[in-house]
């Protein structure tokens, strides 16, 4: 018996398994770097350069990957960006357009409402807030049941709701 587990060790060892092909995990770096950069001017020979590899090769293996080409991926970034900080800020809009890397505002009004059906005011005017809403359903790291956003509370409603979040969590303990 002893025999039998000792030539069968390394079958019954735990190897963590190699997640990716090395191009993934490249692209999974470029994607990182995207969303720590996305304020400033990127182009796609500019993070081929800074990664090592041809602009062609990145471009149709991170199309492979995310299943979105460079700009669009980038550009999602940024209005998601801009989403935040519309709904949680109180930053000019022109302030909000450059502070997510967009060049021009006619360009972050464009892209804006490409990917939110509406314009960037009218996202942040939006009475009914159907804005954070959309904005819950587009990021799956905010669910339905999280409390509402500073922007809609006054600031001791906020105060209370975290609180009261925190008793309930140390009860859980």
């Amino acid at each position: 018996m002893l025999w039998i587990i000792q030539t069968n060790r390394k079958a019954n060892l735990f190897t963590k398994a190699e997640i990716t092909d090395s191009i993934t995990q490249k692209i999974y770096e470029v994607t990182s770097y995207l969303h720590t950069h996305y304020a400033e001017e990127l182009s796609l020979q500019e993070v081929a350069d800074h990664f090592s590899v041809s602009s062609f090769y990145l471009s149709h293996q991170f199309k492979r990957v995310t299943g979105l080409n460079f700009v669009s991926y980038l550009q999602q970034i940024r209005v998601r960006n801009a989403q935040q900080l519309l709904l949680y800020s109180q930053m000019k809009i022109k302030g909000i357009c450059s502070a997510c890397g967009f060049t021009s505002f006619s360009q972050f009004s464009r892209v804006f409402s490409k990917f939110c059906g509406v314009a960037p005011s009218s996202f942040r005017k939006n009475m009914n807030h159907q804005s954070e809403q959309m904005l819950r359903a587009l990021d799956p790291e905010r669910n339905a049941r999280a409390t509402p956003s500073k922007a809609l509370q006054s600031e001791d409603e906020y105060r209370s709701v975290k609180h009261k979040e925190l008793l309930t969590q140390l009860e859980e303990l």
